[in-house]
């Protein structure tokens, strides 16, 4: 992550400023981005991202506008600065989230800044008897 304080400067219309700035260093968060998506189809599915710029605690995976829940990260995939590159989802409503044969949007999204990847699509395969 960077840091990075900012300074404000407003001006009336008669040509008086005024000027403030942050008292301490913040972070700047990158945006997190979708390269792939993977479902993996069993007793109990799981829907794995991947990507770059997740950061337990504070990214969401969203389906079609709803949030996905029950995210794990694994340590293998840690990328340092306190993100991962891989997150994955075992809802238990993952089959209704992500019906098979049918394209999907999926986008990560941290709430506490404002930040949505952009949308990636998905479609899930029918699976192999």
């Amino acid at each position: 992550s960077n840091k990075a304080k900012v300074r404000v400067t407003v001006y009336d219309g008669a040509g008086n400023s005024s000027t403030a700035a942050s008292n301490k260093n913040f972070e700047i968060w990158p945006m997190p981005i979708i390269n792939d998506v993977i479902y993996t189809e069993a007793a109990k599915p799981s829907v794995e991202v991947q990507g770059r710029n997740f950061r337990p605690g504070e990214s969401e995976i969203w389906v079609e506008d709803i949030p996905l829940k029950k995210l794990k990260y694994d340590e293998r995939y840690f990328i340092g600065n306190g993100m991962y590159k891989r997150v994955t989802s075992i809802d238990k409503k993952l089959t209704k989230r992500v019906p098979e044969r049918t394209w999907v949007k999926f986008e990560v999204r941290v709430p506490s800044t404002g930040q949505v990847s952009p949308a990636f699509e998905f479609r899930r395969k029918r699976p192999t008897s």
